[in-house]
């Protein structure tokens, strides 16, 4: 059975990528406008990265979404 992650644990996660997010951007502005290849690189590192903080939402979205069901349910107990 696979063990539930806890919205709790998915903010936090949400947050380290956030973090980091800020300082990729942060990078990526120091990259020379002319470089390019370096530049596209770095796009899709970024984008993969920005899909994975989507992803994380996603599931913090998903876990609200089950919690709200089971006090609902528990409500009409």
């Amino acid at each position: 059975m696979k063990k539930q992650t806890t919205i709790k644990s998915l903010e936090h996660q949400l947050d380290g990528k956030i973090m980091t997010g800020d300082f990729l951007i942060e990078n990526y502005k120091k990259i020379p406008e002319t470089d390019l290849e370096k530049r596209a690189r770095y796009q899709i590192f970024l984008k993969k990265h920005f899909l994975a903080v989507a992803e994380l939402c996603d599931q913090i979205e998903e876990r609200i979404e089950e919690a709200i069901t089971i006090l609902e349910n528990k409500k009409t107990a």
